[in-house]
Order: C-alpha cells, then sequence, then structure tokens
C-alpha cells in the first residue's frame, strides 16, 4: 500500500484576527502578513522538504518570490491569496489552508463554479468519456 503524507498547516492566530470578517476589508498590520509568509517558508520545508528535489522544488527560489510578493500583500484577502499560492508551490493535493479565521474572497462575479461536466473513466490505458452533460454535451462531447 502506497503511504500517503498529509500536512496541515495553520496561519498563526496574528495573521487573521478578523473572525468572520469578509476577506479583502481593509487592511491589518503587514508586519502579521510577513511573519505569516515566514513562518510558512520555514514550516513547509521541515514538513515536506524531503520532496523538493522529486518534485524539482526550487525552495530558495519560492522563498525570495514570496518574501518579495508579501510586500505588497494590503488586505487579509490578499494574505489568504498569497498563502494559498504558497500552499500551491507543494505540488500536493493534501497540503491545505484550513481553519481560517478570514474567508477566502469571492471572485466567482457571480458565476457558478462547477468542473467540466464530463465523467471520464480509465480503460486499458485509455481515457473515455462516460458521461457528458450541460455545456460539454451542448459543445458536442459525447460518450
Amino acid at each position: 500500500m502506497k503511504r500517503r503524507t498529509f500536512i496541515k498547516i495553520s496561519l498563526s492566530a496574528a495573521a487573521c484576527p478578523l473572525g468572520g470578517r469578509a476577506a479583502g476589508a481593509e487592511a491589518t498590520d503587514p508586519a502579521l502578513y510577513a511573519k505569516d509568509v515566514e513562518f510558512l517558508l520555514e514550516q513547509l520545508p521541515e514538513q515536506a522538504g524531503r520532496f523538493f528535489p522529486i518534485k524539482k522544488i526550487d525552495w530558495e527560489a519560492v522563498e525570495a518570490e514570496f518574501r518579495e510578493a508579501v510586500r505588497s500583500v494590503k488586505t487579509d484577502g490578499d494574505h489568504v491569496k498569497l498563502c494559498g499560492r504558497l500552499m500551491a508551490r507543494l505540488e500536493d493535493g493534501h497540503a491545505s489552508l484550513r481553519d481560517l479565521k478570514v474567508r477566502w474572497p469571492d471572485e466567482s462575479g457571480g458565476r457558478r463554479w462547477t468542473g467540466p461536466r464530463v465523467h471520464l473513466v480509465v480503460i486499458g490505458g485509455k481515457v473515455h468519456v462516460r458521461t457528458a452533460f450541460g455545456p460539454a454535451l451542448e459543445s458536442g462531447i459525447r460518450p
């Protein structure tokens, strides 16, 4: 059986002091944002660093990029998005930010977010369309 490694990182309480207030509200102390990014930059290699060579992740470049990027963060929403981007650099679907006190910004613009509207199956090394519906069906994708 293949062993899975799960990573759970919570931002320090200082980063998200806003309770349930919506992301993007007025700015808080930029030093707190930098502190959280530093926390992640220190903790992620400790918990997942052994995978960096396998995934060809240049962590020094990631550190430089995010230390620079945090300087332009002005709101809690921007901060949450930046930390989410940093977690994505792990290239691990199990890694996530959890138990945040700030809600993720709503960037839907009123759109409904859905998947590709197809069900795929792999049979004999080939990918087959099992079902297509909605926009996928209308665009010509057929089982």
